[in-house]
């Protein structure tokens, strides 16, 4: 498309940074595909967390491994929680494990035949009621000759050296076995309950109780954050899994939660950014620009974003903004779900799903349905509702304040609900997604199952080898831990960006992007941005790559495209420069035109111009508008006559420029009046007053070459391009004053035409009377004379009289 510089590029490319945070932050960061997924953008692509409560904890070095309810391993090394991909062992063949060792970077899961597991130095040492072995590896174990005195209760090994902590008689007590060697360290170890896990951390021996940890260092004990059922150590900190379902971090002094059981996440995207509440872990994880961030909010259900970017997210029975840490709305009961009204660019509307299945608009607790079972924005405008039958309803605001069903038809009943921008209606039924045509008539299945939620990606993000695109669907697992991507080309979306759409697009610009002047009656539409926004590549919100247009950005409004709410534009932004695209005409306010009095205060009463043909006319008022075909100006005339017409005061181009619109008589036709907009920076103007200048002053360049010429506009002096040679004989028009900035001159060009313009007083000098000041000189002292005569009458007359 030529005249489309910043159109249909590439989709915004966001790099997403693995998080390094400190444990307590981690943010469901990424997970890296098989080299076939990745060359293929099969799924397994996103992000992670654990979906199940953690149960077990163990490390090696600094890789710390987790074991969840669901018998998964998820590896936290390097601060990042992932999928374990290395081997997995099960010596004993449990069915169910809860207990995790880790040794020769692999793990192995055991279950209640073994008391308590723990790796050292030599391997990973067995601990049962009737003795203890060591495993090197997964083949065999070797018994150890250990002197118990009572019941193994738990163990933690430090390099070669084997604690365990026994039970007798409900006393407590610790050995140490080393080189064949077992020796009593604390006949009776201080506990307030049952003893149930241990570890070493630096030298120092550390044992858990049901709510309180103790150390050999402290005896007193400390709180702990809930019943601990395993430990471990690494990275100078205790991990401890608690029967609440979460991992927490001791440095010593400081417990922090690392992470927990998710249990539901939704995610939500738009225009640059992408949100995953994490119901389990009490936070939002925000992607933005290639910076992941976690904000914090309690329990959150579904998150939504709104226009200008920030998080919502619904929390028990309120929805909070979780950018500003703020309470926007309070429900009766607790909200399942939320979503915006993604037509309502310049407002929030927030749609609000109950738990007990009513759907209302929480700004103004309007009541729309009831026995919703899922929502999701339509593309229309309005909300989308599928109903615990299956009924999938599109409502939008009546004209008396209400909603009111603007269309439906019958799916299937299920517990998510999403649609693309043509329309079509995804559905998810017993962990399965189907596609609706937006009238409901076909249906098919994409193929996948055991899904918990999904979402269409409004936002295109890229990290290590694979891509998220616009359109793709991004989805998360019943009991997998990775969020997956279903290509938008396999999953059927139409983001109105397809190769036939933006065909559509580039004829319906080239008719709007013609050389050919308008009539003055189709004078240029210009808005200002009310609401920081984007410019599109298609008619439909999307990402783009023209950054962001912000508020207070002047905006040519060429055509609307069909009946949507998007226009053809020209954007001015001072930060990104001009931009063709499409902008949504809700987050921009139409400009007034001047009055004809209101011009002629702008520019003067002769509204007259003569222009050289020495710069481009355009069709609107951009440097990237089309520049005007030269055959309706009569090219045989030196100059032509041009009128300055009404405009709206103040508009700036993305350079800072300013504009003229000017209307002419069609060459070829007279009787045509045609409409254009020339630069202000680059025009030739002739004065309409073509007297001779009272010649009464002389150029004085500053460089001694030339002077630069300025005219007024919006009550700002700004350059025409003209430019009067050093020496030239000028007219000073009206008084010179040094104090002013700026004096008026007329003066005749190298082609004895008469110009008027502004230069700076310090460039122009005052070197004779004109022949006007001389006849007022005349005059006055004519005046002067009289007065003095009648003066000398008057007393002459009144001493004869005394």
């Amino acid at each position: 498309m030529r005249y489309a510089r910043k159109i249909f590029t590439s989709l915004i490319a966001i790099p997403i940074a693995v998080l390094t945070a400190t444990a307590a932050l981690l943010a469901l960061p990424l997970t890296r595909p098989s080299a076939a997924e990745a060359a293929t953008g099969a799924a397994g692509l996103s992000y992670d967390y654990i979906m199940s409560a953690p149960l077990a904890v163990a490390a090696e070095d600094e890789n710390v491994y987790v074991l969840d309810e669901s018998g998964e391993v998820s590896s936290l090394a390097d601060g990042a929680v992932g999928k374990f991909t290395g081997e997995t062992f099960t010596p004993g063949g449990a069915a169910s494990a809860d207990k995790l060792a880790a040794f020769g970077g692999a793990v192995y899961l055991y279950g209640s035949d073994v008391v308590a597991v723990t790796s050292g130095s030599a391997g990973i040492y067995e601990i049962a009621e009737n003795g203890v072995a060591l495993r090197t590896d997964a083949e065999s174990s070797s018994p150890l000759s250990v002197g118990l005195t009572g019941n193994a209760v738990t163990a933690a090994a430090d390099g070669d050296a084997l604690y365990i902590v026994t039970e007798s008689g409900g006393r407590y007590s610790l050995i140490k076995w080393s080189d064949g060697n077992t020796e009593t360290i604390a006949v009776e170890l201080p506990a307030d309950g049952n003893v149930t896990a241990s570890a070493v951390l630096d030298g120092v021996f550390y044992y858990a109780t049901d709510y309180t940890l103790y150390s050999l260092e402290q005896p007193d004990g400390c709180d702990t954050r809930g019943g601990i059922i395993s430990m471990a150590a690494s990275g100078g900190k205790l991990l401890f899994t608690t029967r609440s379902g979460r991992v927490h971090s001791y440095d010593g002094s400081v417990t922090e939660t690392v992470l927990g059981k998710s249990g539901h996440i939704s995610v939500s995207s738009r225009r640059n950014t992408v949100a995953f509440a994490d119901k389990g872990n009490n936070r939002v994880t925000v992607m933005r620009d290639g910076e992941t961030t976690s904000l914090p909010a309690d329990s959150p259900n579904a998150a939504a974003i709104s226009y200008t970017g920030e998080i919502f997210a619904a929390s028990d029975n309120k929805i909070v903004n979780v950018s500003r840490d703020a309470e926007v709305f309070v429900s009766n009961g607790i909200v399942a779900d939320i979503c915006f009204d993604i037509k309502a660019v310049d407002k929030d509307i927030v749609y609000a799903l109950g738990e007990n299945g009513d759907l209302t608009e929480a700004n103004g607790g309007t009541a729309i349905a009831s026995s919703v079972s899922a929502i999701a924005p339509s593309p229309d405008g309005g909300v989308l509702a599928l109903g615990t039958d299956g009924t999938v309803t599109h409502y939008a605001a009546g004209d008396n304040g209400g909603y009111a069903a603007v269309s439906s038809f019958t799916a299937a009943a299920g517990t998510d609900i999403d649609a693309d921008r043509a329309g079509n209606v995804y559905v998810l039924s017993g962990g399965e997604i189907s596609k609706y045509s937006p009238d409901g008539s076909t249906s098919e299945k994409l193929g996948v199952s055991d899904i918990d939620s999904f979402e269409i990606s409004e936002v295109s993000f890229a990290a290590d080898g694979y891509a998220v695109g616009f359109g793709d669907i991004v989805t998360v697992g019943l009991h997998s831990r990775s969020t997956d991507v279903i290509p938008a080309g396999n999953a059927g979306t139409d983001m109105l960006d397809g190769e036939e759409d933006k065909e559509a697009y580039t004829a319906f610009s080239d008719e709007k992007f013609n050389s050919s002047p308008a009539p003055s009656s189709e004078r240029a539409d210009i808005a200002v941005v009310t609401t920081d926004t984007e410019i599109y590549p298609c008619p439909a919100e999307m990402p783009s790559d023209t950054g962001m247009i912000a508020k207070g950005t002047y905006v040519t409004l060429v055509a609307r495209y069909e009946d949507t709410d998007y226009y053809l534009a020209i954007a001015e932004s001072a930060e990104e420069g001009s931009a063709i695209g499409y902008i949504n005409v809700n987050a921009v306010e139409r400009c007034d035109y001047m009055t004809e009095e209101e011009t002629i205060a702008e520019y003067g009463p002769d509204l007259r111009r003569y222009v050289y043909i020495v710069s481009p006319i355009y069709k609107y008022p951009s440097e990237e508008a089309p520049v005007l075909e030269s055959s309706t100006i009569d090219t045989d005339s030196d100059y032509n006559e041009f009128t300055v017409a009404p405009f709206v005061k103040g508009y700036k181009d993305a350079k800072g420029g300013s504009w003229y619109r000017v209307v002419w008589a069609d060459a070829s036709d007279k009787n045509i009046t045609l409409d254009g907009y020339m630069k202000v920076s680059t025009l030739s103007l002739v004065s309409g007053d073509q007297t001779e200048p009272d010649i009464n002053g002389e150029i004085r360049a500053d460089d001694g070459v030339s002077a630069k010429c300025y005219a007024i506009v919006s009550g700002e002096y700004v350059e025409n391009g003209d430019l009067v040679a050093d020496r030239t004989k000028v007219e000073i028009v009206g008084d010179y004053t040094k104090s002013e900035e700026y004096t008026h001159i007329r003066y005749k060009d190298e082609n004895g035409t008469v110009r008027d313009c502004y230069v700076l007083t310090g460039e122009v000098i005052l070197t004779e009377a004109g022949r006007y000041q001389i006849v007022m000189f005349v005059v006055a002292g004519v005046v002067a004379v009289f007065l003095i005569v009648l003066v000398t009458v008057y007393l002459r007359r009144r001493k004869k009289i005394d």
